[in-house]
């Protein structure tokens, strides 16, 4: 079975959605492109199906980056992330609404533990422990902003959830982690999701 979860976050909306099988969801050419992963194209499609967002109206193209983007004047800002889960299925996370926030959802898994010393503020180490859940907000968080706020970026200096929020209960309906870019202070929406995390942002913290 699927699920789609839909949350109001900082000057737009997010959408969580988890695939079903294959067959059950047409694959609107939304896309320029054909072939590649059909499972993925029509899990982003259906959660921005959900959103509001109409295959026929609202086009998807890539910059030279590979960024997505709206292929149609005026549209809000587009951000889109999806993972295989355990069980095979395709999760989606899509963000839509003001510039300057992406979104990225992921499965906890070893190598994000093998990749935290390099990548991760010492703070948020200290903070997630082994705890693999964590880990994987904390990364989703980093993901997320570079998506958001472009390439070049420190994931250790840069960017830092703050111990506090990594600390309280991560929520299935969404939880906001506050945090610190680049010295300012900024609040990221995370979602504890049934073997996944999903996180969009940042957001001003005056927003959240």
């Amino acid at each position: 079975m699927g699920s789609e979860f839909c949350a109001e976050v900082p000057g737009g909306r997010v959408c969580v959605l988890v695939h079903p099988v294959q067959s059950e969801y047409a694959i609107v050419q939304r896309f320029p492109f054909a072939g590649g992963r059909p499972a993925e194209r029509a899990a982003v499609d259906r959660a921005l199906a959900v959103l509001g967002f109409a295959a026929a109206a609202y086009p998807v193209g890539h910059r030279a980056d590979g960024s997505p983007h709206f292929l149609v004047p005026d549209a809000p800002s587009l951000s889109v992330s999806h993972t295989q889960l355990a069980d095979g299925r395709t999760a989606a996370a899509v963000y839509v609404g003001a510039p300057g926030a992406g979104v990225d959802i992921e499965v906890p898994s070893a190598q994000i533990a093998r990749v935290a010393p390099r990548v991760f503020h010492p703070d948020e180490q200290e903070a997630c422990g082994a705890d693999s859940l964590r880990l994987c907000v904390v990364w989703c968080t980093k993901e997320a902003t570079w998506k958001g706020r472009g390439p070049g970026l420190s994931f250790a200096d840069d960017l830092r959830v703050d111990s506090a929020a990594l600390h309280q209960e991560l929520s299935a309906d969404g939880t906001m982690l506050r945090g610190v870019f680049k010295g300012t202070s900024v609040a990221w929406w995370a979602l504890a999701g049934p073997g996944y995390c999903a996180v969009a942002g940042p957001f001003a913290a005056h927003t959240a």
